[in-house]
C-alpha cells in the first residue's frame, strides 16, 4: 500500500500498518500487551487458545509477529502448566495420606500435616516429571516440524515468525489443558487404587496419563489446522497439520529413547 499523509498531524502512514494497530488493539493478545497488562493479556489469549476458530480469524498476516513476547508466552505457559502440575501431585499425596490410606488402613497413622511433608512424600513418586518431560518435548519437537515445510513456506510467503505465532498460540497454551486434565486423573487414580482395594501397578496408572495427552494431540492437531487455513491461509491445512503431529511424536520417542529421568 502507498504512504498517506495524515491530514491532522502530518505523519506518513501507510493503510497496511494502520490495519495491523487496529488488529492488535482488538484481540487484545499477550503479544501487544505483555508490558501494560501482561496478566489479563495472558488470560485472554488462554482464552482465545480455547476458541481457535475465532482466534484465527481476528490475526492478520500482515501484523508484524514479535518473536520475543511470542517465546516468552510460550514460556510463561509451559512454567504455568508445571506450577499447576506440581500443585496437584503435591494435593494428591496430601488425600492419599490423608484421606485413602486412613479408610483403606483404619488404625494406622499416614498423615501428611504440613505442606513441607506433602512435598517429601511427592518427591518420592517422581513419575509426574517423565510424564510432564514428554508433554514438554512434545511441544518443542511441534515448533521444529513446522519449520520443515520450507517449500510450502516459500510458495504463500510464510515467514518463521508466522510459524512461531501460530505454535504459541496452540502448543504452550493447550499444554495448561494438559496439566489440568493429568492433574485431574491423577487426584482420582491414586485413592481410588487404595480405597476400592484395585491393584494397579505403576505402568498402569502411566497407561492412565496416555488419555489425557491423546486429547491434547486432537486438540493441538485442529488448532494448527484452524491456524493454517484461516491465518496463513496455506492450502491442506489438515494436512500439514497432521503431517507435522506425527513428526512431532516420532522425534519425542526418539528424544525420549535417548534420556534416562
Amino acid at each position: 500500500m502507498s504512504n498517506t499523509i495524515c491530514p491532522e498531524c502530518g505523519t506518513p502512514f501507510t493503510w497496511e500498518n494502520a490495519l495491523a494497530a487496529y488488529h492488535r488493539g482488538k484481540t487484545n493478545l499477550f503479544e501487544h500487551h505483555w508490558r501494560r497488562r501482561p496478566v489479563r493479556s495472558f488470560v485472554r489469549s488462554f482464552r482465545y487458545a480455547l476458541r481457535p476458530a475465532r482466534l484465527w480469524r481476528e490475526v492478520s498476516l500482515h501484523d508484524q509477529p514479535p518473536v520475543g513476547p511470542l517465546i516468552a508466552l510460550a514460556v510463561i505457559a509451559t512454567a504455568t502448566a508445571m506450577g499447576i502440575s506440581i500443585a496437584v501431585h503435591v494435593l494428591s499425596m496430601v488425600i492419599l495420606y490423608n484421606v485413602a490410606v486412613p479408610y483403606a488402613f483404619p488404625g494406622q497413622s499416614w498423615a501428611v500435616n504440613t505442606v513441607w511433608g506433602a512435598v517429601r512424600a511427592a518427591a518420592g513418586y517422581p513419575y509426574w516429571m517423565r510424564e510432564f518431560a514428554t508433554a514438554v518435548t512434545w511441544v518443542v519437537c511441534i515448533l521444529a516440524s513446522l519449520m520443515l515445510f520450507r517449500q510450502s513456506m516459500r510458495r504463500y510467503r510464510v515467514r518463521n515468525d508466522h510459524i512461531i505465532r501460530a505454535w504459541a498460540y496452540v502448543a504452550p497454551l493447550q499444554l495448561i489443558v494438559f496439566a489440568c486434565l493429568w492433574g485431574a486423573m491423577g487426584l482420582a487414580a491414586g485413592p481410588a487404587a487404595i480405597i476400592f482395594n484395585i491393584e494397579i501397578m505403576m505402568d498402569t496408572f502411566n497407561w492412565l496419563f496416555v488419555t489425557p495427552f491423546i486429547v491434547q494431540i486432537v486438540l493441538v492437531t485442529r488448532s494448527m489446522a484452524l491456524a493454517y487455513r484461516h491465518y496463513l491461509r496455506m492450502d491442506h491445512a489438515w494436512a500439514v497439520a497432521i503431517s507435522a503431529q506425527i513428526i512431532a511424536l516420532l522425534a519425542t520417542l526418539i528424544v525420549l529413547a535417548n534420556i534416562t529421568l
